[in-house]
């Protein structure tokens, strides 16, 4: 610490501003990361939800008459 203790002023503010700057870009960029996390993992949900849905309306009628074909 004793090269912290001979810098001017100017370097020590400096120093700090910059310490402080990328520590909350730091923490933008992981918050970022964790809401897009969550956004992907909603949406793909959603969009499974939404082809399950599909697949069952469309096999509903060949599994009534029990016609093979229509239901490959």
């Amino acid at each position: 610490m004793n090269w912290l203790q001979n810098l001017p002023i100017k370097r020590k503010l400096t120093l700090v501003v910059v310490l402080t700057c990328s520590i909350v870009v730091l923490l933008a960029c992981a918050l970022l990361a964790g809401y897009e996390l969550y956004e992907f993992r909603r949406a793909m949900l959603r969009d499974t939800t939404v082809l399950t849905d599909v697949l069952a309306k469309n096999t509903r009628a060949a599994l009534a008459f029990s016609d093979e074909t229509a239901a490959h």
